[in-house]
């Protein structure tokens, strides 16, 4: 009986010792927003930024990427949704912050060129890469398949729609997704834009922030 008992301690022990070591790995990340429980990869593409210098997605290198989506004649959803990424960045501490990359994409190739871009970034002081097709700005130009890629890959729909003001050509009328890419380059949360509550919107940056720190 003695060596029974011993056995059965032992394995105990055992069992509380793999607890420890493995346990932190079986505990699901929760969010605010909506978890991508698939992890799909995130698209990779090639745009220009605002200095017209190439950015190629495979090359970031940061714990976390912010896929906004914005275009520079919009009067209030990008204006918000701007401001919103200062008020994230200022609410990191300083170390979080420098490992987080946001990223705000175009979604009115024809107006939006590189110049128009840097204005609109240097006017709202939104240090980030503001990012839009090389040969944008051409009106005559019916499509920009590279931007409907991105589009495409991070749930935004968009069409255009005659403007009513008689200031503008047209209008663009679109959802505007805000989509949270770990250090995998691996798409995991998604929020709408209508949905929006930025200290909720912050937790879910924190929690993957943690994660990545803790891989």
């Amino acid at each position: 009986m003695q060596g029974v008992r011993t056995v059965t301690v032992i394995a105990l022990a055992l069992s509380l010792l793999i607890a420890g070591c493995f346990g932190d790995e079986d505990v699901a990340m929760t969010f605010n927003g909506n978890e991508l429980g698939a992890m799909p990869v995130a698209q990779e593409f090639v745009l220009v930024d605002s200095t017209n210098t190439s950015f190629d997605s495979r090359d970031i290198d940061a714990d976390l990427i912010i896929f906004t989506f914005v275009f520079t004649r919009c009067r209030d959803v990008c204006l918000a949704q701007t401001e919103s990424m200062k008020w994230l960045l200022d609410n990191l501490d300083e170390n979080d912050s420098a490992r987080v990359q946001i990223l705000s994409i175009s979604l009115d190739p024809w107006h939006d060129s590189v110049s128009t871009m840097a204005d609109f970034a240097s006017s709202k002081d939104a240090d980030w890469p503001h990012l839009t097709s090389p040969d944008a700005g051409n009106m005559s130009k019916q499509r920009y398949f590279d931007l409907e890629s991105v589009w495409g890959a991070y749930g935004v729909s968009l069409e255009t729609a005659p403007a009513e003001d008689g200031e503008d050509d047209f209008v663009i009328v679109h959802n505007q997704p805000i989509v949270l890419v770990d250090s995998q380059h691996r798409k995991r949360v998604s929020w709408d834009n209508a949905e929006f509550v930025p200290e909720l919107f912050l937790e879910d940056v924190q929690t993957l922030l943690d994660d990545a720190g803790a891989e």
